[in-house]
Parts: C-alpha cells; sequence; structure tokens
C-alpha cells in the first residue's frame, strides 16, 4: 500500500525484488512499473518526478561490487574473502545474482561468514565499497541513480 499525503517534488523507492510476495514471473521493470502507476493513481500526478525502482534481487548483491570491503568485518578472513569472490567471478553484474532461497545474496554471504548482520553489517560494507564502485559494477542501479540526478538538475533551484 503507498500512503502519500501533502505536497512533494517527487516520489521514488529503492525496493527489494526478493521481498515482493505473489511475484510469480513478473520481472523488477514490471513490478516498478506497478508501483510507479499506483502513485500516480494515488498522487493523480504523472510524469518523470515519480521513479520508482525495484533492485534486482536484494541490497546485498550491491556488496559483491567490491569483495574486499567485506575485510572490514573482522569475521571476513582471506578464506571466506575468496569463496566471496569466487562468488562475484562467476556473475555477469552483482545485480545477477538470484533470489532463490538459497543462494539470494545475503544467505550466500550468511553462509561465508556466518556472525554477517546485514542490516549492522550491509551497509558498512556499502559505504567501505563506495556508491562509485557500486555503480561501476551495476547498471540498473546507475541507470535509476542518473535518473535521480537528472531530475535534482531540472527541479533544484
Amino acid at each position: 500500500m503507498v500512503c502519500l499525503t501533502g505536497s512533494f517534488e517527487a516520489v521514488t523507492s529503492l525496493v527489494d525484488y526478493y521481498g515482493f510476495k505473489g511475484k510469480g514471473t513478473t520481472t523488477a521493470d514490471e513490478l516498478a512499473d506497478k508501483v510507479g502507476s499506483r502513485v500516480t493513481e494515488i498522487t493523480k500526478k504523472e510524469g518523470d518526478r515519480i521513479l520508482p525502482y525495484v533492485q534486482m534481487y536484494e541490497f546485498e548483491g550491491f556488496l559483491f561490487s567490491d569483495v574486499d570491503a567485506f575485510t572490514i568485518l573482522e569475521e571476513a578472513n582471506p578464506k571466506a574473502i575468496n569463496v566471496l569472490h569466487g562468488i562475484r567471478s562467476s556473475v555477469g553484474s552483482p545485480e545477477k545474482i538470484n533470489d532463490d532461497p538459497n543462494t539470494a545474496p545475503s544467505k550466500r554471504i550468511a553462509k561465508i561468514i556466518p556472525k554477517f548482520r546485514k542490516r549492522l553489517h550491509g551497509p558498512m560494507v556499502a559505504e567501505k565499497a563506495g556508491l562509485d564502485k557500486i555503480r561501476a559494477e551495476c547498471p540498473r542501479f546507475t541507470a535509476w541513480v542518473e535518473n535521480l540526478e537528472a531530475l535534482h538538475s531540472r527541479i533544484s533551484p
């Protein structure tokens, strides 16, 4: 459910594809379109200021943009880092690490680094990796950020 009140310049989202219940064969782009349509329906505002984004597959995929960033975690020993590198090298992009309950990015990390806590350690690793590296490795995410930057240029004073 989307609940918007008051005035706003733009609406965006960043949600994990992995978390959508009942998505069936619907793609991330199709889900983003549905979110955008629903926001337009509720707000009665259309156009290029509604920028929904659904991340393939979950946020933790971003962390595979720079596997060496995991070294900030005490629990991430060299063997764990090598295994994470193996996972990363087996996919074309961190965005392609799938959402199977056993192989989702967060599940893979937790198997390799058992003390990994996604809400605590995920942001730390992402910050260490840096937005530039994540953008370089994740084209869908980069396209969304570029849309946000273009929107900011159009609406900022």
